[in-house]
């Protein structure tokens, strides 16, 4: 009994290595491309007040030019992973999602999550801010509209 479970097990395996791409695979795959450039559009259309914050100056969007998508995807997981451990609360989840392997697709869909997450942390600590320079002021309460 032990003996069939193990082969089906072997088979499985063997079947999901032949499915599994190498990373350059995925490089070939995914072409010339500037993964700096998509990210910093996605947080643009996620609504961020600066799309180019999640570098913290660390990056600039030459750095990765010409280089194969998964250096870029390295670069960049590493740059926002430094961006979320600035938050005080728990972002493990967000973390988890920024994965060094795969196609770019996946990645891209998993990056989603992270950016919106990211946007709207930021949204937040700007309009906390605003709203103490106001107060400082004297032009209002502090509460934003």
């Amino acid at each position: 009994m032990q003996e069939v479970q193990d082969n089906n097990v072997e088979a499985a395996f063997e079947e999901l290595k032949a499915d599994m791409k190498s990373r350059e695979e995925h490089d070939i795959d995914a072409g010339d491309c500037d993964l700096y450039q998509e990210v910093k559009g996605m947080f643009e259309q996620a609504g961020h007040p600066d799309p180019d914050a999640w570098t913290l100056g660390r990056l600039s969007p030459d750095d990765l030019k010409g280089s194969p998508m998964s250096y870029q995807r390295l670069i960049i997981n590493r740059a926002l992973r430094l961006k979320l451990g600035k938050y005080e609360e728990d972002t493990r989840d967000q973390r988890f999602l920024l994965v060094d392997s795969g196609s770019k697709e996946d990645w891209m869909d998993n990056l989603k999550p992270t950016i919106n997450f990211i946007t709207k942390r930021d949204k937040k600590v700007l309009e906390r801010l605003d709203d103490e320079v106001r107060v400082d002021r004297g032009d209002g309460d502090g509460n934003s509209e």
